[in-house]
């Protein structure tokens, strides 16, 4: 059979690389013998092919030997990538699919390809493509680099597990940060440290259950070996911790991956919807779907509820039903339809906000972003599109609109600040390295969530404060926690103890885990985090009551 397995081209300042696949050769061996396949780039007069190769024969892509370029590719339109087959001198086109080159990076999520008709014989075949889409080229994982810490030379393949189990000159933390010991030193100290931790003398009690960890405070009050300070933060972070929402159970009703989940107080119902259109209405306590329906023809790219339009729900679209969609919150009927970006353009996210110059003034607000790089008002009662603007050079990913405030990020690795009611645009944030795919404030803090980091920002100096290496997007934050995925393990939810008014004063206390593939969507209702991913399923985490937290 053919396997994809690694392999990237070059796209016009984009790489892209197949990161695995299935289902390209069809199930009969028979069939395949003397049969040849090759994949083909398309953008209108853009046009490039791969070697053929026997299909018995396994692809490895990634090597330099079958590094191809493809130049003058533009990133702001579609690219259809072909399947095609050779039998016998015929050669047939047997299944495509569109990658959306602004959407990028997309990391280990599948993509179906579309069968064609005509096949070359091949009978009956299902390809999907796992695929990624880069800035620049990937390292060769077997090119040997040098430990800067230790000096070791390693595949750089290895170096994060290099750096994260084994380098001894690598500062980690103590194993109990999260419950108040703040020593960090090198690993080879590491065994040394905890002959003297007071915390590890208690380790049975803290980590057995709960319950014994909000009791680690009195025992370490008693304690011989404890200073106040660390007394005090044990009391702290064994509250925290015990805070932290826990599994409460899985909701299955989609069959694709979820895009995106919000909660509706008008009704207290969950709404989640998917790659292919289905948005799925959810009663949280009895685990029950209470309403389905076709929201659009493609991805629903987006939802929003908002107390500004607390009897509407607002869905956004992807090709080829890219519009914004206003539904009856009350039994999901279709009210009426606005037109989104256009030109086959995704709608990526929606806000609302209720502002004016003065309180007479005062107007409800919808605001939407999508991949033309443009941001949009809209007269929800009529449709019609109030005011656009452009400054990204990239499509946009993220809205956020609350207080006056009105910001976006951007594939183009910027944040823009924008005047709510002419759409100016304020002042721009440089993120360099990193997309922004998601926004959110915590105060006077912006956040904002790339594909391997989260920076900090003091809104009102628009300077940079902090960066949280290794977080990733999306972003939810509640009752003092900061919730976004592990950039390592993108299946798994960092939650960051957020009560601090100083950002460098946040810590990860917990690891949340559950979903088998990455997330994409996070939402806080009803004292519970619901987190949606492309394994098709929606987890809910409920957070304990405030009441059982005070002995």
């Amino acid at each position: 059979s053919v396997a994809a397995s690694e392999g990237h081209l070059h796209l016009g300042g984009l790489y892209l690389m197949l990161l695995g696949g299935d289902g390209l050769a069809p199930p009969n061996s028979k069939v395949a013998e003397g049969v040849q396949c090759q994949i083909v780039f398309d953008q209108g007069e853009n046009h490039f092919e791969s070697p053929w190769r026997p299909l018995g024969e396994k692809i490895k892509w990634g090597t330099r030997e079958e590094e191809f370029f493809c130049g003058e590719v533009d990133p702001r339109l579609r690219l259809k990538v072909y399947l095609c087959y050779e039998s016998k001198g015929n050669v047939d086109r047997a299944a495509y699919c569109v990658l959306n080159l602004t959407s990028f990076p997309y990391m280990q999520m599948y993509e179906d390809w579309h069968v064609m008709d005509v096949n070359a014989g091949m009978g009956d075949i299902k390809p999907r493509l796992r695929l990624g889409l880069f800035r620049g080229p990937q390292p060769d994982p077997h090119d040997i680099i040098t430990c800067t810490l230790c000096g070791l030379e390693v595949p750089r393949q290895f170096q994060a597990p290099h750096l994260s189990v084994s380098c001894p000159k690598y500062h980690v933390p103590c194993p109990h940060e999260r419950v108040g010991c703040t020593w960090r030193g090198a690993r080879q100290q590491h065994e040394a440290h905890l002959e003297e931790c007071a915390f590890e003398e208690l380790r049975e009690s803290i980590y057995a259950t709960a319950s014994d960890i909000r009791g680690v405070q009195s025992l370490l009050v008693d304690g011989s070996r404890a200073d106040a300070a660390t007394k005090a933060k044990a009391g702290e972070m064994s509250y925290i911790h015990a805070a932290v929402p826990t599994f409460l159970r899985v909701l299955r009703g989609h069959k694709h991956p979820v895009t995106a989940v919000t909660g509706i107080k008008s009704n207290g119902q969950l709404i989640s919807s998917d790659a292919q259109g289905y948005v799925l209405a959810w009663i949280l306590e009895d685990e029950r779907e209470v309403d389905s329906y076709r929201a659009h023809q493609g991805e629903v790219s987006c939802l929003l509820w908002s107390e500004s339009f607390s009897s509407y729900i607002f869905t956004g679209g992807a090709y080829p039903d890219d519009t914004i969609k206003v539904w009856d919150s009350s039994d999901y009927s279709l009210e009426r339809k606005m037109l989104g970006g256009g030109q086959n353009f995704s709608i990526n996210c929606l806000a609302s906000m209720r502002y004016g110059s003065t309180a007479a003034d005062e107007s409800d607000y919808l605001y939407s972003v999508d991949d033309s790089a443009s941001i949009r008002s809209w007269d929800v009662q009529t449709g019609a599109c109030v005011a656009g603007a452009s400054g990204h050079e990239l499509g946009i990913k993220s809205i956020v609109a609350s207080e006056g405030r009105l910001v976006t990020g951007s594939l183009d690795m910027t944040v823009r600040v924008w005047d709510p009611a002419t759409l100016e645009c304020l002042a721009t944030l440089d993120c360099l390295g990193d997309s922004v795919m998601d926004i959110i404030f915590i105060g006077k803090w912006l956040l904002a969530a790339g594909t391997h980091s989260v920076r900090i920002w003091d809104f009102s100096s628009r300077q940079l404060y902090r960066v949280l290496d290794g977080s990733r997007w999306p972003l939810c934050f509640a009752d003092g926690m900061l919730f976004c995925s592990q950039y390592d393990v993108p299946q798994n939810i960092q939650v960051w103890t957020a009560v601090e008014e100083d950002p460098n004063k946040w810590k990860v206390v917990d690891v949340l885990k559950g979903h088998s593939s990455e997330i994409t969507c996070m939402a806080w209702f009803q004292q519970t985090l619901a987190t949606g991913s492309t394994d098709k399923s929606v987890r809910l985490w409920r957070a304990p009551a405030k009441d059982s937290l005070v002995d």
